[in-house]
């Protein structure tokens, strides 16, 4: 599954002013990390510049680190055009496990994304340092989508047009059956 957060496919990662490494979570690699202070006072957040716009359907969020707080809520939040806070739409609230492997996060509804944040509200442990080692998106890009759209209205066509020939059949039977009855 393409991921429209990944360093290696052209995605860039800011993050709260505290912080460090913010495209480190952007990598699948287990050793680095974004770090921010738990406190900060600023919030915990990162954005990230997806590779290309896409409709969102689901994030993946991971934590290996073990000296240090994970996240446990958090909010997602999308815009197709970055700017300060104008067009940001909130994708979802979720709350993650406390676990050391990769969870997923299915979104209710694909929305078109070329910005999406994480904005992490709360954490296991009462460690200084918050750390996210793994922040992935999927979803569809905008060929994928119209192909869905055009096999799913190609699907309705064909259901409308089975339904006019089963009208006009029996328009054409009950002609037959007048004249019938008539003669």
């Amino acid at each position: 599954m393409y991921n429209y957060a990944g360093a290696a496919n052209g995605a860039k990662a800011k993050a709260n002013p505290e912080a460090k490494f913010a495209s480190s979570a952007l990598r699948d690699d287990m050793d680095s990390y974004y770090i921010t202070p738990c406190n900060a006072k600023s919030g915990k957040w990162l954005t990230v510049e997806l590779s290309e716009e896409a409709a969102v359907t689901a994030v993946v969020l991971a934590n290996y680190e073990f000296h240090s707080s994970g996240v446990r809520e958090f909010e997602l939040w999308g815009t197709a055009h970055f700017n300060t806070q104008d067009g940001w739409a909130r994708l979802g609230r979720y709350r993650a496990d406390n676990i050391r492997e990769p969870q997923t996060f299915v979104l209710p509804r694909g929305t078109w994304t070329k910005f999406i944040q994480i904005r992490m509200m709360g954490y296991y442990g009462h460690f200084h340092f918050c750390t996210l080692s793994l922040f992935r998106v999927h979803g569809k890009d905008a060929k994928q989508t119209l192909k869905e759209e055009m096999e799913a209205i190609s699907m309705e066509v064909q259901e409308v047009e089975e339904i006019l020939r089963d009208a006009a059949a029996v328009e054409e039977a009950e002609a037959v059956a007048e004249k019938e009855a008539a003669v």
